[in-house]
């Protein structure tokens, strides 16, 4: 007799739920520490983090904002607050607390691709040019900088530009929307 397995967008599915739950009880956890003093920078971060990985952005913000407000050299605080606010759709303030980041490190490659990406979202394309091509110099086969320099250089009107990184960025795996 043979045992029949569930489909693997079932188990998929099941592992994803896992995670949740187990992200959810971290949550909790952190704040249960909070409120029993641990009111550090790193306590905040964390749970600043975790919530991220849940889905709620606001209070992520909110949580990264107490860790930066209690160690302003919180560095990946810095990045993980910028992440927060841009998928908020504070884009404005994603590329400021970016700016911040890499004032903490010059040059935080984390830091430095959350600007471009908001600075694409606010339509300054010359800055997420600028950003873009920093951090290919360093990882000249990241997926998401060849896409963004793509979207970089059309905001530009520079096509031909364009479609050079369009094919780079295919060839790194990256699907475009408009070829499905």
């Amino acid at each position: 007799m043979a045992i029949k397995m569930p489909p693997s967008e079932d188990i998929q599915k099941a592992a994803e739920r896992q995670q949740l739950e187990k992200n959810r009880a971290a949550v909790q956890k952190l704040q249960d520490e909070i409120k029993a003093g641990a009111d550090d920078g790193s306590s905040w971060y964390s749970l600043g983090v975790a919530l991220l990985n849940i889905g709620e952005f606001a209070s992520a913000r909110d949580s990264l904002m107490n860790a930066v407000e209690r160690d302003k050299n919180l560095l990946h605080a810095w990045t993980n607050l910028a992440v927060a606010h841009y998928e908020l759709g504070e884009y404005q303030e994603a590329a400021v607390i970016s700016k911040r980041a890499m004032e903490v490190r010059a040059g935080f490659m984390p830091a430095r691709v959350n600007l471009a990406m908001a600075s694409l979202k606010l339509g300054n394309f010359a800055e997420a040019e600028t950003q873009f091509r920093a951090v290919l110099q360093v990882e000249n086969e990241m997926p998401m900088a060849l896409a963004g320099m793509k979207m970089a250089l059309e905001g530009l009107g520079r096509m031909e530009d364009a479609v050079h990184y369009r094919l780079r960025a295919m060839q790194a795996g990256v699907q475009f929307a408009d070829d499905e």
